[in-house]
């Protein structure tokens, strides 16, 4: 049940970081305008969030292990 709610809540964030890019439907239409498929904006919406999730984490155990020492 948890489980589920999170991959919920990962899935929607995705998707509402990829909506802020600005996407292309068509591949070849992509080379003429500034605009990025969206594979690859879904692919970079995730690596920056595990990117910032891994940042907190690590900042939450720095910071609990300073105040347990």
């Amino acid at each position: 049940m948890l489980k589920k709610k999170y991959s919920r809540f990962g899935r929607d964030g995705i998707e509402a970081g990829t909506s802020l890019v600005p996407l292309c439907l068509h591949f070849f239409r992509c080379m003429f305008y500034d605009s990025i498929p969206r594979p690859i904006a879904r692919v970079s919406m995730v690596v920056v969030g595990v990117t910032v999730a891994l940042f907190l984490l690590k900042s939450f155990l720095s910071t609990t292990a300073f105040f347990l020492v």
